[in-house]
């Protein structure tokens, strides 16, 4: 019986940096990135990721819909390596600079360059944020990254629900 619940607490436990909402968020959109690269992690069920992003990639669109539950957990939830930053559309931003092979630790590797290409993209005003009342999953985030790389558009989506990383 009591290996039984330790394995059990192994599996169902997960390192965050952070609080998990604020992850969770800049794991979405960091899905997304990875997807409209054509890159998807292999924990994700994927084969080999393509080719890094390359310098003349330039995103367009971080568009995040959630509830308003998550939504309000996260407004005011300092970032982890941000400085006193906060904010679901600072999280929102930071996702497309940072690995999702990292899930929810992904935030430990904020730093002064991956912060400052997150805030051109508010100063730049191409973070949207979509708040609905209610879904049929008390947890639920939809990512949508658009950009252009090679003179080409590139979309990816990703759903989050039920749990922060699934």
């Amino acid at each position: 019986m009591r290996n039984d619940l330790g394995a059990l607490l192994l599996r169902s436990t997960v390192p965050v940096t952070g609080c998990t909402e604020p992850a969770a968020v800049a794991l979405a959109t960091s899905l997304a990135a990875a997807v409209a690269r054509g890159e998807i992690p292999p924990w994700v069920g994927a084969a080999a990721a393509a080719p890094a992003p390359s310098g003349d990639e330039r995103i367009e669109l971080v568009d995040l819909r959630t509830v308003r539950s998550l939504y309000k957990n996260v407004v005011a939830v300092g970032i982890p390596n941000a400085g006193s930053r906060t904010g679901i559309d600072l999280a929102a931003a930071l996702g497309p600079f940072l690995n999702p092979g990292q899930r929810l630790a992904l935030l430990a590797a904020v730093g002064p360059d991956v912060l400052g290409a997150a805030r051109n993209l508010l100063a730049d005003a191409v973070v949207a944020i979509q708040v609905q009342e209610a879904h049929e999953d008390v947890l639920f985030l939809e990512a949508r990254v658009v950009l252009t790389r090679a003179g080409e558009r590139h979309v990816g989506e990703v759903v989050i629900r039920g749990e922060h990383d699934a």
